[in-house]
């Protein structure tokens, strides 16, 4: 999925957020069938107004934009930060940053993530811990992980992520 990219390229000072959300998340997001149009879409960078900063009598307008949010039927489902690769995602401030993206009054998502081309954290915002933390020598290993956190139907129906194939009913009618 990620042709020519080692981890050595995280190492390289060149290589920051935007190369980062360039070959790390686009890859991603295509691979899950999101666009910038249709249903599901993403939206990269919108701008979110917040509404609550106000100082004495005077206004503080105070904008926000999250990297991507993940849209269905016109609601948004999942927000998506990008940092770059020298950034510790689970560090509290970033965490607390994609929190407030998906709690925001334009988007009230459930989840979140962050990713800095060398991990993916994905949250729930009623939980502490993440929810699927992978290294980006795991993304290809363990899709289907990363697509039971990030493709839309798991999304939309989280409680699907704990369902299991039932192999026994199938070795029961083989004997």
């Amino acid at each position: 999925m990620f042709p020519g990219i080692s981890t050595d390229l995280f190492e390289d000072p060149n290589f920051k957020e935007d190369s980062v959300r360039e070959l790390i998340i686009v890859p991603i997001l295509n691979r899950l069938g999101y666009g910038p149009s249709g249903n599901p879409q993403v939206i990269r960078s919108k701008s979110l107004k917040h509404p609550f900063i106000r100082v004495g009598t005077r206004n503080h307008p105070v904008i926000t934009v999250p990297d991507y949010t993940v849209i269905h039927d016109s609601r948004p489902v999942f927000v998506l930060d990008a940092k770059g690769p020298g950034e510790d995602i689970d560090k509290d401030e970033h965490v607390q940053q994609a929190y407030s993206y998906a709690i925001h009054p334009e988007i009230k998502c459930r989840e979140f993530g962050l990713c800095n081309g060398r991990r993916l954290l994905t949250f729930d915002v009623d939980k502490r811990e993440p929810t699927l933390d992978l290294s980006f020598e795991e993304f290809d290993p363990r899709w289907e992980d990363l697509e039971r956190f990030l493709s839309i139907k798991y999304l939309l129906k989280p409680h699907l992520r704990k369902f299991y194939p039932d192999f026994g009913f199938k070795l029961n009618r083989m004997g």
